[in-house]
């Protein structure tokens, strides 16, 4: 997908776009109140100019009304952003995840890493039962949702944008090792927008899909963009179960009378076609995030967005484009000697931009974790 370029034009009057969005719904659940006669006129024309925006920004594969209707609920949504005290507004937290208290040594072993730079952080573990029951308390419109994914990769990665719209702070996979303190990444953004969000470019190719990795994320709390992001993972996988089961229906229908065959593929009303079998990555994992990403930066003017991209070299060093990168990364980075102080004194000079490395284990597609070996050895988090 190319990237998108934010649209100008339409980002100069972003909020009374919303805003009057946000009037158009109204109206369409209140025909006949006699303040929904007053404002139809000013509705229907921010409604065509939201639709005509999102037309050149959509970016997330929903119908352009949707669009427009979850960033319009997003941007109403509160805020609780806290004061800016000599720089970032990012609260001193990092956030780490996996199944239950048991970590595997090579997981218990990178997170140290986290506590041993970041001592004057707070550090939050959540298992998959404190996960669900964040989702349960604060977020339950999204539970039967987050309840019907039909891998557990589905719902680590989305409820990882609720640890930075609720808490704020810093999220970092288990597979990432801190190479210098955090702190001296969230406070080189010296200057104070109040809500701010960060995600982290993995290359300078600003057109591949994956190049927005949710391995690493920090945020103020309450920032609008992370329920933009939930919202779409959302929609999207309401979308994709309504189609396979439209597309079941027709498998059969097909079945019992040939002649009707048709061989034309499902598409949405804008015409993208839609996939009825995402993966992970697609539906809520780095593809989704730069879609999402690429969609508010568009749409919105940059001090509505109130983002930041992190250049690649600072967080992600490791560049998926071609083996000579990796190669030369693990030559450098050993995960299994990277808490050797050679070792890491040979990485951090091999990448003096680097806070953070990832080893990408892949953990969720290739479970090497549960060997004998590693099972062997498991450690507790405490």
């Amino acid at each position: 997908m190319k990237h998108l370029k934010r649209n100008r034009g339409a980002s100069g009057g972003a909020l009374f776009v919303i805003l009057a969005f946000s009037a158009w719904i109204y109206l369409q659940r209140n025909r006949n109140s006699s303040y929904s006669k007053q404002i139809s006129k000013y509705a229907s024309i921010a409604k065509q100019f939201c639709l005509g925006s999102a037309s050149r920004c959509n970016a997330v594969h929903l119908p352009n009304a949707t669009v427009c209707a979850l960033l319009s609920s997003a941007l109403q949504s509160s805020s609780t952003v806290p004061l800016c005290s000599g720089g970032s507004s990012i609260p001193h937290i990092i956030h780490q995840s996996w199944k239950k208290n048991e970590l595997p040594i090579h997981f218990f072993t990178w997170s140290k890493s986290w506590k041993d730079q970041n001592p004057d952080w707070e550090y939050r573990f959540w298992t998959d039962e404190d996960n669900r029951n964040l989702v349960k308390k604060h977020y339950p419109w999204v539970l039967e949702t987050f309840d019907a994914f039909p891998h557990p990769i589905m719902r680590a990665d989305t409820v990882r944008y609720m640890y930075m719209h609720r808490f704020g702070g810093v999220y970092a996979d288990l597979d990432t090792w801190a190479m210098r303190p955090i702190t001296n990444l969230t406070e080189s953004m010296r200057e104070c927008r109040g809500e701010e969000a960060v995600v982290a470019m993995m290359s300078e190719d600003v057109n591949f899909e994956h190049n927005i990795p949710n391995a690493w994320m920090a945020s103020s709390p309450g920032h609008q963009f992370w329920l933009f992001l939930v919202q779409v993972v959302q929609e999207r996988f309401k979308q994709s179960i309504q189609l396979k089961e439209e597309r079941d229906k027709k498998r059969k229908d097909e079945e019992r009378y040939p002649e009707n065959k048709n061989d034309d593929e499902n598409k949405n009303v804008e015409g993208d076609k839609v996939d009825t079998d995402m993966g992970a990555e697609v539906a809520t994992g780095p593809v989704v995030l730069k879609e999402a990403y690429d969609t508010w930066q568009c749409m919105l003017s940059e001090e509505r967005a109130r983002m930041r991209t992190m250049p690649a070299g600072y967080v992600f060093v490791s560049d998926w484009h071609g083996e000579d990168g990796r190669i030369f990364f693990n030559s450098v980075c050993n995960d299994t000697n990277i808490k050797i102080p050679e070792v890491q004194r040979k990485c951090q000079r091999a990448y003096p931009n680097a806070h953070v490395i990832t080893f990408w284990s892949h953990s969720w597609e290739v479970p090497w974790w549960e060997n004998e070996e590693d099972a062997a050895k498991r450690t507790r988090q405490g």
